[in-house]
Parts: C-alpha cells; sequence; structure tokens
C-alpha cells in the first residue's frame, strides 16, 4: 500500500458507473467438466441472486474457468466484479488470463507496484489488502482460497474486502481447504456450496509418500541435505521441474547452496524477496531445474509436470491446509497428471497423516454435490 500519513490525500471515485459490455464479454473456447459445469452454474446463479455460495474444489480442479460464467455475466449486467487473492504471486498469474478471455471488458490487477492498477476497471483483481483502496464498489466478489493467510487470520483484510463490495453484494468463495468454521456452517445449511472432487481433466489427486530424512534441520545447519532428498532428486530431475519446500526462509540459502554443489540450477524464494517474480519466471521458463520456497508458493501458481517436495514435513508450518495445498501443486497437467509428492520427515505428524487421509478420501469421491 505504500506510506500513508494524516497528510496524505485520499480520493474517492465519482466518475462513470461500470462499463457495460456487450452481451457476450466472455472470448473462452473451452469445455467445463461436468463437475466444473455443476459449480460455474452454482456461482452464476448466486451472482442473480446476490447471495453467499462455497465452492470447494480439489487443487487443480480448474476453479478459475468456474467462475468465468458468473463474472460474464455480472459484467454484461453493468456490474463490477472483484476477484481477491490472498497473495501477489496469484494476482500476477491470475491477470493475464482473465484480461485474456475478457478481452472487451476494462481490467485492472491491483498489488504493491502493479502497473495494471486502472481505478474505474469493471473487473478487478486485487490482493485482500488492495481491497481498503474501495468503498462499497463491487456488486460480485470472488474471494479467492479464503483460507489463505493473511486473509483468513486477519479480520481487518476481512472487513476491508466486505466493505469494498455493496451491501447486497454476491460473494463466491473458493478453495480447496475451507476451515472448521466454513465446514459447520456448510454442514448446518447455513452455506450454500458445491463439492468438486476432481481435477478438470479427471485423474486422482496424487497421494503423498512418506520418507524418512533424519535429522534434517542439523543437516541443513551444516550445510548439507538429507541422502535421501538428494537422491529423490536425481532420479527426478531427468525431465521434471522441482518444487522443494521448506519451513522457514532462514534454511533457504543453505537448501539451495547444497543442491547446487551437485550441479542443480537451482535459486531459492520467500515473501520478503525482490527477485521472487523473475525466479518463478526462470523455473516456468525452464531455466531452473528446482526452485526451494516457503509456504509462500503453496497456493496459486501452476507450473507443468511439477514434482513436489516438502523437507522437513514434521515442521508445525505444515499444517494439514497447507500440505494438501502444496501436494496441489503436482499432476496439474493432463499430460502428466499422476506426479510425484514426497514428505521427507523426521517423525510423522498428525498433519501428515491428515493430508494423505484428505486426498485419498477426495480420490474416493466420484461426482459433485451442491447443498
Amino acid at each position: 500500500m505504500g506510506r500513508g500519513s494524516a497528510c496524505t490525500p485520499l480520493y474517492y471515485w465519482t466518475g462513470p458507473e461500470a462499463f457495460r459490455a456487450a452481451a457476450e464479454p466472455l472470448a473462452w473456447a473451452g469445455r467445463l467438466s461436468p463437475g466444473q459445469a455443476r459449480a460455474s452454474s452454482a456461482a452464476a446463479e448466486a451472482g442473480r441472486q446476490k447471495r453467499e455460495i462455497y465452492i470447494w474444489a480439489v487443487c487443480g480442479a480448474g476453479k478459475t474457468e468456474m467462475m468465468f460464467q458468473a463474472v460474464a455475466e455480472a459484467i454484461a449486467r453493468g456490474e463490477r466484479v472483484l476477484w481477491a487473492t490472498p497473495r501477489t504471486d496469484v494476482v500476477r498469474e491470475l491477470y493475464p488470463r482473465l484480461a485474456g478471455v475478457f478481452p472487451g471488458v476494462p481490467a485492472a490487477a491491483w498489488y504493491a507496484g502493479s502497473p495494471e492498477a486502472l481505478p474505474g476497471a469493471s473487473l478487478v483483481l486485487a490482493t485482500a489488502h488492495q481491497a481498503r483502496r474501495f468503498k462499497s464498489a463491487f456488486d460480485v466478489a470472488v474471494i479467492d482460497e479464503v483460507d489463505a493467510f493473511p486473509y483468513v487470520f486477519d479480520p481487518g483484510l476481512q472487513q476491508a474486502v466486505r466493505e469494498a463490495c455493496r451491501p447486497e453484494a454476491a460473494v463466491v468463495y473458493l478453495s480447496a481447504t475451507p476451515g472448521q468454521d466454513e465446514q459447520r456452517r456448510m454442514k448446518s445449511g447455513a452455506l450454500a456450496y458445491v463439492r468438486v472432487p476432481r481435477r478438470f481433466h479427471g485423474h486422482p489427486l496424487p497421494v503423498p509418500k512418506c520418507r524418512w530424512a533424519g535429522n534434517w534441520s542439523l543437516q541443513l545447519s551444516r550445510r548439507r541435505l538429507p541422502n535421501a532428498l538428494l537422491h529423490w532428486c536425481r532420479s527426478r530431475n531427468a525431465v521434471h521441474p522441482l518444487f522443494v519446500f521448506i519451513p522457514s526462509v532462514a534454511v533457504i540459502q543453505p537448501a539451495v547452496e547444497a543442491l547446487r554443489s551437485e550441479g542443480f540450477r537451482c535459486e531459492g524464494v520467500h515473501a520478503g524477496d525482490e527477485e521472487r517474480e523473475e525466479k518463478i519466471t526462470a523455473f516456468r521458463n525452464g531455466s531452473l531445474d528446482i526452485l526451494v520456497t516457503t509456504t509462500i508458493l503453496e497456493r496459486g501458481v501452476t507450473i507443468p509436470k511439477a514434482d513436489v517436495a516438502v523437507l522437513g514435513a514434521d515442521d508445525a508450518v505444515f499444517t494439514e491446509s497447507a500440505l494438501v495445498q502444496i501436494a496441489g501443486r503436482a499432476g496439474r497437467n493432463p499430460e502428466r497428471p499422476e506426479g510425484d509428492v514426497i514428505f521427507f520427515h523426521y517423525g510423522r505428524t498428525k498433519a501428515m497423516q491428515q493430508t494423505i487421509r484428505h486426498i485419498e478420501t477426495m480420490n474416493r469421491e466420484e461426482a459433485p454435490y451442491d447443498h
């Protein structure tokens, strides 16, 4: 948001109302799977009725495509749409996709330093923090990854998103890992929802495997990596990009140096990394073999055909929700839907076991259902 003080000028939009698009603002030739189609119809109906709905869909189910119909109908009605996400990386990845499928619609991306921050846009993709810039401006809100940090832990951000919307606005929540409060509301009937347990390509989610890594923290302090992780990296790196998730910023550099000493092209990223976008782009383009990252990339970033390792999966930072999302980085491409997900640990945790059960349960469900 930049620095603000009592003498900083503030502005309120008094310009024209929302752009009214042509009858069909959506330019997308893709097809939805049956699960996606059901969620898409439910979200569009919530937009028309101006009510809340939760889309509970597994990682890689194609939640973005599920929202196209609801967004298109809202824009055709002359309404404004807010698509709020927890992190800048998600905004950067989603904005070109949304701008591409709504080519005639004024769209804007709002995040720190964004060059596309247009105040009068009809379709606004923004981090939750940037919602503070708006007041009663939106008729439909899509809250992407609603259970993610920092949104889920910050009542101020939740209030900012609410106040950015009109009192009667429709709200669509998206996530693969709803919190306990949301699940209770859904089960009690207080919150309508659609559950989509299959990815758009129809293949099951990769089930994580657990591998003993010994005292990984001690080994990293000595600038070494567990042999189990190194062996896995060598075996997988011939053809596929590798994510290596680690518990904290402090161990990024030791891990990166150890992997580089083994001949891997490797970089590390975290929330405060000013070169994060460039490194992710290099990883996506194949200029890097391995990207070492904190949980900052557990959501929203898709690298085709990637495999995933979690070093120190027994650390407390890796909750069930985080591990489910991390596992969801693999197997997203229909050309390689199986993926590989390994939890390297110094003792299995309840969160690791719950993650495996969570994914296995989703894989057993054959069809989406709604309430």
